[in-house]
């Protein structure tokens, strides 16, 4: 069981609690200042790539959005989106960054 908070670009803070399903810790996030949902958040590890992939659906969406990928290079926490990043040969790639 993982506690994740984040503050939104709005000021607001949200939780909530990630739990095991399938091969993703997941988990509902609430506003910490009200009883409502902001949505649903999930993580994977790549072990194989040393990445963390995330996805985030809001409360009234019927799907995942695109996926979030962070690696740490040298003490830093790069973060990107997936589509955003092309590898070295000029094609998409399932997940950022490229073989480091």
């Amino acid at each position: 069981r993982l506690r994740v908070d984040e503050r939104l670009s709005s000021g607001q803070w949200v939780f909530g609690f990630l739990e095991t399903h399938l091969e993703w810790l997941q988990g509902v996030l609430h506003y910490r200042d009200r009883a409502e949902e902001h949505g649903m958040l999930r993580l994977k590890y790549l072990r194989e790539r040393d990445i963390v992939v995330s996805n985030f659906k809001a409360f009234d969406e019927a799907v995942w959005g695109e996926d979030t990928v962070a690696c740490k290079v040298d003490n830093f926490v790069i973060l990107g989106f997936a589509s955003d990043v092309t590898t070295t040969s000029g094609g998409s790639s399932d997940y950022w960054p490229p073989v480091v």
